[in-house]
This record gives C-alpha cells, structure tokens and sequence, in this order.
C-alpha cells in the first residue's frame, strides 16, 4: 500500500490502525496500535506492505520533527478498503488437504489448506464442499471459512467408495448466471470401513519404562494411510506411524516416553488411518520397569 498525499513530511511515521470499529485512539499502552507494520515518509511516499488485510483500517499519523510532540493522531481519513472479486474462489490455492478419508458412520473434519480465500471469507455463508461419484453428488456447508483454510464435515456414507472433493459456492456467476465453476480438490477422497481395520500381532510386545523411542511394528488388516495414520497407547497422546510398504498390513511407529515412575502394565493400543477416529481390536502392549 503507497501513501500519497499534500504535506507528508519525510521523516513523519504512519500506519493503518488495528481493528475495525474498535474504540480508543492510536496508542495503546505506549505502543502504536499498528495492523501489519509501521512506515516512515521518504520522499513524500509511505510503503506499507501486508500479507493480510481487510477493509475499514483508519490512517495513524504522527508528524516529523518539533511537531511529534502532539503524538499520534487519526484524522479519519483516508480509511483503507479492499475489493474482492465476486468469485469467492478467484484466488484460491490449494496447498493440502486432511484427512484424505473418513470412517463411515463417524464424524470427520476434513481440512482443506491453501491461500487466497479472503473472497471466500467475505460470503462465508454460502461456502461448502461437495463430495461426489460418477451418480450422485452431496454438498455440505463449510464450519470454517479463513484466509488459508476451509474445513467441512465429510456426509455420511453408506458404502465404501473413493470420491471426488471439490469447494464450491452457492450462487450463480453475475455474467453467465450459470451456477459458480466447483474448485477441484482430489478425485480421491476415501470413506472407508474403520471396523475393517484390525490389529494382530505386536513387536515387541512391550518396552521398558524410561526409554524413548523404540520402533514398535504392529501387523494387521486394511492398513491405509489417509492423512493420519497414528498409534495411540493407552491414555498417551497418539504417535505418527509409517507404512512402509503400501501394499503390506504392516505399520511401524514410535513407542511413547513413560516416565520410570508411572505405574508400569499393559496398555491398549489403538490405530487411526486419518487422525480422528481410533479402532481397537483388544490388543495391548506392556509397558514395564528394566
């Protein structure tokens, strides 16, 4: 942003102020209440460069020299605005997305990353995600709307299947009045059948207390990795895993630290494919005192 303007003194400080709509002055507990960064006037020009920002920011000036005794002032004009193009997805790009599957018949967030939303954040209310096969396709509203991510709850489903996930907005374009280009995201989104998803043998079977870091190898069945394959032992926080070959129901991962003097014993162990929903099959793994 470039600041022009009639008797901007070279040395005089500007910014835009924080918060929209707030009540109080430039400062606020001796520090400028600046959004995004602070210029000083060089050759009658102020350059401001943000990464975010929004409209209704409000000019902060405080003049060069002798007069930089009055302190900071807002004039109250001019506020600084922003125009989005009516695609909410114009700017968008797509960085990731997780999971990439979901358990049927339990909730899944799914997360889609990425930048340029900020249209999309401006009518957040008719942002959503749909999911669809070559037949029948289902639209959800988006639970979350932000500069760099959009998350919506994965439909329920019925059957196993891979699907497409697009982001999509419900309204029509104001030139074609066709309704808005869907923005693709992966034609292979996973709803998978969790209960299918087993485990049969742990190696070793157990650690020693006070040790970090040992590689436990677990086998089961239906293994995948959708965007979160982890373990979780016991009431510990869960661990990623690795499958080292996709093909194989074999998964290896980080036995957890435990501290010498908790109480040692068994454990179960759990596995997510996606990082939110755990399947058990009553297999545990010993945790014990060398």
């Amino acid at each position: 942003v470039q600041l022009r303007g009639a008797a901007l003194a070279d040395g005089a400080r500007v910014f835009f102020l924080a918060r929209e709509g707030e009540a109080g002055g430039c400062v606020a507990d001796g520090a400028p209440r600046a959004e995004g960064q602070e210029a000083v006037v060089a050759g009658g020009v102020a350059n401001l460069t943000y990464t975010q920002i929004h409209s209704g920011l409000r000019l902060c000036y405080l003049h060069a020299g002798a007069a930089a005794r009055y302190g900071w002032r807002s004039p109250g004009a001019p506020t600084l605005s922003v125009t989005y193009p009516a695609d909410p997805f114009a700017l968008a790009v797509i960085d990731s997305l997780a999971p990439t599957g979901a358990a049927l018949g339990e909730a899944t967030n799914v997360t889609i990353s990425g930048s340029g939303f900020e249209p999309a954040v401006a009518k957040a209310s008719i942002i959503g995600c749909r999911f669809g096969t070559s037949t029948s396709e289902t639209a959800v509203n988006a639970t979350v709307v932000e500069p760099d991510r959009i998350v919506c709850p994965a439909p329920p489903a019925g059957a196993e299947a891979t699907v497409t996930l697009a982001l999509v907005a419900d309204e029509v374009d104001e030139e074609t009045r066709e309704p808005r280009d869907p923005v693709a995201v992966t034609n292979a989104f996973r709803f998978y059948n969790a209960s299918a998803v087993a485990v049969s043998a742990i190696s070793p079977p157990g650690n020693p207390q006070g040790v970090e870091g040992g590689l436990v190898t677990i086998v089961g069945e239906s293994f995948a990795d959708f965007g979160g394959l982890q373990v979780r032992f016991g009431d510990l926080p869960p661990v990623p895993a690795t499958q080292p070959d996709a093909g194989a129901p074999v998964i290896v991962a980080a036995a957890p630290y435990v501290s010498p003097v908790d109480s040692p014993g068994a454990v179960p162990v759990e596995v997510t494919l996606n990082g939110q929903t755990y399947t058990s099959s009553g297999r545990t793994f010993t945790r014990y005192n060398a």
